[in-house]
């Protein structure tokens, strides 16, 4: 702990208020503690100070801090106060209780001064202590800069594609010039770009793309189908430390710009001697006394170049750039714990005074599928609880956690690029209408991350595996991917078998008979029609457990329980539906309406 800059209490004034006893200092309403006015500190340029109290106090009360301005140390020197905050105390015996204070600018020396509101409760200080707070310095963003580049030519199309050097995060610009006034040239698919026709008697375009894999910026074709006499010239940039982009379409004049951009020109001319370029950052051709000549020039820029108006290019575009954030500082540790049965304490420090909060750790679901199936009246979040939150997203599962849910059920199934992606339908359209009508199985993590189940990112299985795997039973559906089921059994933990249980619809016989010759247990899922038909008489055999409508008729739920087996209802929206499922006999129910079962979190 830092050295208290006024060390209690030899040299603190109170008033006659306050009683003192040893150390300890009685404070009732009205009582004021300050050091004396001849140890005025500096302010420091941070103006940031923490200030611990050690208190007992036998009901909630509150402590004022003012801010006593000093000139000089001293009584003369004293030129005023000014309010800073109220911080509000907790009851208890020995409290501990830390708030980081921002003092007011003006003179340059201060001591603190401490008062109990009139009508709050007497407070007995064991010790206060204020320091300098120990402020980590604002990070700043990395600067942007070029990670690489590449350029091409053409004449009459053709021209060979371009590949740099990127990273997940990058922004790639693709920058394209033609001679003449119409290009048949265009970005590629999935670039954001903006073609431009007769500018100054050229053309082109302009295009950039948030890079989500290195792939991105290899072999990037960038001429059109239709061949051009025109010199046609292309430059791949990707550069770093950029987080966002806005693109300006080829124009005749030069831009005013007032932040950090990319700046592109095009130039063309007959054979001449020697013109100035104004930029060398990146270059695609080069003029020439000798013959005619196209050049396409950009750089990174936070105003307009001033160019002779003789060498002046016959086009600009640009692309304002936007710096990536700042790294977060890792947060200071403000979490308290007291005593081996009393609740922890956390401290949440804000400008003016501190906020008592209670802290809990997440609840633990079942030990095992032989614990929750031993458990009459288990529940299992369907797809994280589909009814109460976005359906197979994390904040889903983990407000099921925190709604004490003991299992946790995952649709999911593999992308094109082998991803274990969270989506229980063959295409994602009904939890994003903006998506595209393509099955998952055949989309790249990539664009499937461009998308939102019902507002929330997508997820992984990694990530609810990573987060909940070891504490709650897990139930599986690998869906349009179960094929190939084995891949992502090879994604669980160890000792999955403990605390895995596949699911299926019923009468994938043949899914149900791998999985128990491979020693996992398994719930195949029915409805009412498959009893009715019999059909459930046939498919039941390989199956650890059944699943049953919970709003099938008692005949069905009757002839279901007679195979003798564990038959969970599904799919339960309230916790009246749920209560209905066990009236007819289920052990456990699948229930997607968590919040009506669990109201609160625990």
């Amino acid at each position: 702990m830092p050295v208290s800059s006024w060390p209690w209490k030899d040299r603190w004034w109170t008033s006659e208020k306050v009683t003192w006893n040893g150390d300890d200092a009685t404070a009732q309403a009205g009582a004021i503690l300050v050091p004396w006015a001849a140890d005025a500190k500096p302010v420091t340029e941070a103006r940031q100070w923490d200030i611990e109290y050690i208190y007992t106090a036998a009901a909630a009360s509150q402590v004022t801090i003012a801010q006593n301005l000093f000139r000089e140390p001293g009584e003369a020197g004293n030129v005023g106060q000014e309010s800073l905050a109220t911080s509000n105390l907790a009851p208890g015996t020995r409290m501990v209780l830390t708030v980081r204070m921002i003092l007011h600018k003006g003179l340059p020396l201060w001591t603190p001064q401490f008062s109990i509101p009139d009508g709050k409760p007497p407070v007995t200080f064991h010790r206060i202590a204020a320091w300098p707070a120990q402020v980590e310095p604002t990070p700043k963003p990395a600067p942007i800069r070029i990670r690489s580049q590449a350029s091409g030519f053409a004449v009459g199309g053709g021209g060979a594609p371009l590949s740099c050097q990127s990273q997940a995060g990058d922004i790639a610009i693709l920058m394209m010039a033609s001679q003449w006034g119409n290009t048949s040239a265009h970005a590629p698919a999935g670039w954001t770009a903006q073609h431009s026709s007769d500018v100054g008697g050229r053309s082109g375009f302009i295009a950039a793309l948030k890079v989500t894999d290195p792939a991105q910026t290899q072999n990037v074709a960038w001429t059109g189908a239709t061949a051009s006499a025109a010199r046609e010239r292309a430059a791949l940039a990707v550069l770093t430390g950029a987080e966002d982009f806005t693109l300006h379409g080829w124009q005749t004049t030069v831009p005013e710009i007032s932040r950090l951009s990319l700046l592109v020109s095009q130039q063309h001319g007959a054979a001449r001697g020697g013109i100035e370029m104004w930029t060398q950052d990146i270059q695609s051709g080069a003029h020439s006394d000798a013959r005619s000549w196209s050049v396409l020039l950009a750089g990174l820029v936070d105003k307009a170049p001033s160019v002779p108006e003789k060498d002046a290019p016959q086009a600009w575009a640009w692309v304002d750039l936007t710096p990536a954030k700042a790294p977060t500082p890792p947060p200071t540790d403000t979490v308290e714990l007291t005593g081996e049965t009393e609740p922890g304490r956390v401290r949440v420090l804000t400008d003016a005074e501190e906020i008592p909060a209670r802290m809990a750790a997440m609840p633990a679901g079942y030990a095992s599928v032989d614990t929750m199936l031993n458990t009459h009246g288990f529940a299992v979040a369907h797809r994280g609880g589909s009814l109460s939150w976005p359906e197979a997203s994390m904040r889903a599962y983990t407000a099921a956690v925190a709604h004490g849910i003991g299992a946790l059920e995952i649709s999911c199934q593999q992308t094109a690029d082998g991803v274990w992606v969270l989506n229980h339908d063959q295409t994602l359209k009904r939890v994003d209408p903006t998506a595209p009508n393509t099955p998952v199985t055949q989309m790249t993590w990539a664009q499937i991350q461009t998308y939102r189940t019902q507002g929330e990112p997508f997820a992984r299985i990694e990530q609810v595996l990573n987060a909940y795997a070891s504490s709650h039973v897990i139930v599986l559906d690998p869906k349009y991917s179960a094929a190939n089921w084995r891949a992502l059994a090879a994604l669980l933990p160890e000792g999955a078998k403990d605390r895995v249980i596949w699911k299926f619809s019923v009468d994938a016989t043949w899914l149900a008979r791998q999985w128990v010759a491979d020693g996992w247990r398994c719930w195949g899922y029915s409805y009412p029609e498959h009893v009715t038909s019999d059909q459930l008489k046939g498919w039941q055999e390989p199956w650890t457990c059944l699943g049953m409508s919970w709003d099938a008729s008692k005949e069905v739920w009757d002839k279901t329980l007679a195979f003798g087996k564990p038959v969970w209802g599904h799919i339960c929206p309230t916790a009246t539906a749920y209560a209905t499922a066990l009236g007819k006999g289920a052990v456990g129910c699948m229930v997607s309406g968590v919040a009506s079962l669990y109201p609160s979190s625990v």
